[in-house]
């Protein structure tokens, strides 16, 4: 079986422990999405949400490298753009909010993996029951340009994702990366 490549962040290298109680951190995370006010939602109700088209391609490859410690090749955006995951071309979930001028001002990006696709350790950290839930969602991206920051729009977008799952049996769990430039792009 092959595993999926998760991006590799530009960061210090961790002990097992630490990366456990990272994902137990993940976790509480998403927990307390779900507990969150949606107040904040009403504010953005002028924003317009929609998939990622072919035409985004340059300005999401803009926001991204502005966004993440990552550096994604070309073939990764031009994928994107048609919704497929790079290298397997699995469906992706995408979806961006603009203003009334079709300007991005946010976007997300998921899909389900199937869990023989991880790595044993991911396995057995992120999910439960291989068995009745052989997949997960994986929240590639997620970020808002600095006006919407804090407004609650990254968090409405997670929800988005949390729902494509909770509609999934299969789904054991979803699954964000995160780096220490969270309340930065968030």
């Amino acid at each position: 079986a092959r595993s999926i490549k998760f991006p590799t962040f530009k960061r210090e290298s961790r002990t097992e422990e630490e990366d456990v109680e990272s994902g137990v951190k993940r976790r509480n995370l998403l927990c307390s999405i779900r507990h969150k006010t949606t107040s904040n939602v009403v504010a953005l109700a002028h924003l317009h949400y929609r998939p990622i088209l072919p035409k985004d391609r340059r300005v999401i490859q803009q926001l991204h490298e502005a966004w993440f410690p990552v550096v994604y090749q070309d073939e990764f955006y031009d994928e994107l753009v048609e919704n497929r995951m790079l290298g397997t071309h699995h469906s992706l979930f995408t979806q961006i909010a603009t203003e009334e001028n079709d300007a991005i001002v946010a976007c997300v990006v998921g899909s389900f993996v199937e869990a023989t696709l991880l790595s044993g350790y991911t396995q057995e950290l992120l999910i439960s029951d291989v068995n009745n839930h052989p997949r997960l969602f994986y929240i590639m991206t997620v970020g808002t340009i600095p006006k919407y920051r804090r407004s609650g729009l990254a968090t409405y977008l997670i929800q988005l994702c949390l729902e494509q799952a909770e509609n999934d049996t299969g789904c054991g769990a979803v699954y964000l990366h995160g780096t220490c430039m969270v309340s930065v792009i968030y």
